[in-house]
C-alpha cells in the first residue's frame, strides 16, 4: 500500500448519501407552494365547522387555531427540509448550511405572521 492510498483512507471521502440529503433538503422545499394552498385549505376548516364567518370577530383562541392550522401546514416540507440539511450537516457535508438557514428565515418569518394574524 502507498502513501497516497493510506492518505485517502485518512481523508475518508464524503459519503455519498449526505449530497444526496442535501439535494433532497432543497428539493423538498419545492413542494412549499402547494403546502401553501394547503395551508390555506386547513385553515378555512374551522370556520367551515362552526358557525363564525370570516369577517367576524372571533375570541383569541379561534384566531390562534386558524393561525397556527395554516402555518403549521404550510411549515411542513420547511420542517422536513430542516430534518434532512441537519442530518447532512452531521455527515460532514458544508453545504447543508445553505437550506438549513433558510429553513430558520421561513420559520422565524411564520412565526411573526402568526403573532401578527392574531
Amino acid at each position: 500500500m502507498s502513501t497516497i492510498e493510506r492518505r485517502d483512507r485518512r481523508q475518508a471521502p464524503q459519503d455519498e448519501s449526505s449530497r444526496h440529503l442535501v439535494t433532497r433538503s432543497w428539493l423538498v422545499l419545492l413542494a412549499l407552494p402547494l403546502s401553501f394552498a394547503a395551508g390555506f385549505v386547513a385553515a378555512y376548516l374551522p370556520y367551515a365547522f362552526t358557525d363564525w364567518q370570516e369577517s367576524d370577530p372571533t375570541p383569541l383562541w379561534f384566531a390562534l387555531l386558524v393561525a397556527v392550522l395554516g402555518i403549521g401546514v404550510t411549515w411542513i416540507p420547511v420542517g422536513v427540509s430542516g430534518v434532512l440539511a441537519r442530518r447532512a450537516l452531521f455527515a460532514g457535508r458544508p453545504g447543508a448550511w445553505a437550506p438549513l438557514l433558510l429553513d430558520v428565515l421561513l420559520t422565524l418569518a411564520a412565526l411573526s405572521w402568526i403573532v401578527i394574524s392574531v
